[in-house]
């Protein structure tokens, strides 16, 4: 019966101790459609989708890792905000709600990127990873540049599709937005939501 007790103990512990790595993290911060925000991403898959609510906020999992947990500082003012995840472990995700109504600037060194139901201007560059992005409404856009040093291209939003090395596109329409994207090596998918 006392190995029994002292085996059900063990279990339990390594059972919370495997907890303690893999919860999720939420920050939150109050933040106006209409905005512009900044984001620097530590390598990790990103989902980031637009809301009717009025704030940023980020869930992470997992959030703390055998080195430490992952940090992210989130500063909103006026019609500003900046978002910085760093020291994320290699298994790392993390979503990412903003106002519907939002302009986008993303920089991420590695891993998966997806923005779906967000107005506004966007400019994103990633290193490494595959990029996937709701434009929403295609006419919406004033200027579109977007490229691929290796990977594929495939815009059907914009009815473009390129695979190789170094392609690229632009556009002009009669919108007010801008679409700016940058993929190094992945691929990069541009569409439209019905």
């Amino acid at each position: 019966m006392k190995c029994l007790v002292i085996a059900w103990a063990l279990l339990l512990t390594v059972t919370a101790a495997g907890q303690d790595l893999a919860p999720e993290t939420h920050v939150e911060q109050k933040f106006p459609s209409g905005g512009s925000i900044q984001m620097h991403l530590a390598p990790g898959d990103y989902s980031i989708s637009g809301t009717p609510a009025e704030h940023i906020r980020v869930t992470c999992q997992p959030a703390n890792t055998a080195s430490g947990a992952v940090k992210v500082d989130l500063q909103a003012s006026g019609s500003s905000a900046s978002l910085t995840v760093r020291h994320a472990p290699h298994n790392f995700h993390a979503d990412i709600e903003v106002p519907l109504r939002s302009d986008l600037f993303i920089r991420l060194g590695a891993g998966d990127l997806n923005v779906q139901g967000v107005a506004g201007s966007k400019d994103v560059a990633v290193h490494a990873g595959d990029v996937n992005i709701d434009v929403r409404r295609p006419e919406d856009y004033q200027k579109v540049d977007a490229s691929v040093s290796i990977g594929d291209l495939t815009a059907p939003a914009f009815n473009v599709s390129k695979d190789g090395f170094a392609r690229s596109f632009q556009r002009n329409g009669p919108g007010a937005y801008r679409l700016h994207v940058h993929v190094g090596a992945g691929d990069l998918r541009l569409y439209q939501t019905d």
